[in-house]
């Protein structure tokens, strides 16, 4: 029987993914050097622009808390992220939230807040554990880090109340240290393969992510990217099994190099910064 990944658990581990497409093509150096503490994203939908989320920066140019709202009335959702960091600047616990509509029989709907809080320990500057207060959100509420010298090669997730872990991904890298591949495990069987390719420049141009074994559909999605003379991500072309032409997504940069345009066949993405 193939599985089906419960709703909260996609919802914890994907909410916030176009806020940090937008943060990994902005440095942070960048965003203090330019004294910005408030990153707003719209979405473009039939013809409205719509703010879907703010990013709240610190004077190090790093998040302070995230807040996203949903597109549509139907689903009312409300999500936000809360970062602490210790002298060093490193992410020591992160408070997360989703509000969420659970019940429409009445003309008022009546909202639940979901909330986990997360807390990260280091060693000589490496993550090696995360500790997460909401199971039941994701499966596991501890999370193993395991190095060599320097590289990621090891990541395991546990429900430490029944001692299982539930998800294992190992690392592996090319001879220039770059990540080559990883491997989702669960129950002892490989679940999942993510290959990544790279030009002579050291350029991503291709990830390669595959379903595989019994417990989940066989599917495969091929990413490719481009880069402008800057070495600026300029565009990616994603296809899968069922695609019979490739989805491209565009990105547009201004003067400063900060991302300002994000567009799909399905949606556009503005990007504003503001200084405090």
């Amino acid at each position: 029987m193939k599985l089906v990944v419960p709703f909260l658990f996609l919802f914890y581990s994907t909410a916030y993914s176009q806020e940090l497409d937008v943060l990994q093509f902005v440095s942070k150096d960048a965003l203090r050097k330019s004294n910005i503490r408030e990153i707003r994203i719209y979405s473009e939908l039939d013809e409205e622009r719509l703010l879907t989320s703010k990013i709240f920066l610190n004077a190090n140019g790093i998040p302070d808390s995230i807040v996203s709202f949903s597109l549509y009335d139907t689903t009312h959702v409300c999500m936000f992220y809360k970062y602490y960091y210790d002298s060093i600047g490193q992410n020591v616990r992160t408070i997360s939230g989703i509000e969420m509509a659970i019940d429409f029989s009445k003309e008022m709907p009546k909202m639940e807040m979901f909330k986990s809080t997360s807390e990260f320990t280091y060693a000589q500057g490496d993550l090696v554990t995360k500790k997460i207060s909401n199971p039941e959100a994701t499966g596991y509420d501890s999370v193993a880090y395991s190095y060599s010298g320097k590289q990621l090669v090891k990541k395991e997730f546990v429900n430490t109340q029944s001692r299982e872990t539930t998800r294992t991904i190992k690392y592996q890298y090319t001879e220039t240290g770059k990540l080559k591949t990883e491997l989702w495990e669960e129950k002892g069987h490989i679940t999942f393969i993510e290959t990544s390719s790279y030009d002579k420049s050291g350029y991503l141009i291709n990830v390669h992510m595959k379903n595989v074994g019994d417990l989940y559909e066989n599917v495969f999605t091929d990413n490719c990217y481009k880069y402008d003379e800057k070495g600026r991500r300029i565009e990616w072309s994603r296809i899968d099994e069922t695609s019979k032409a490739p989805i491209v997504y565009k990105y547009l940069y201004d003067a400063n190099d900060f991302l300002v345009r994000y567009a799909s066949p399905f949606h556009v993405l503005t990007i504003s910064y503001n200084k405090f």
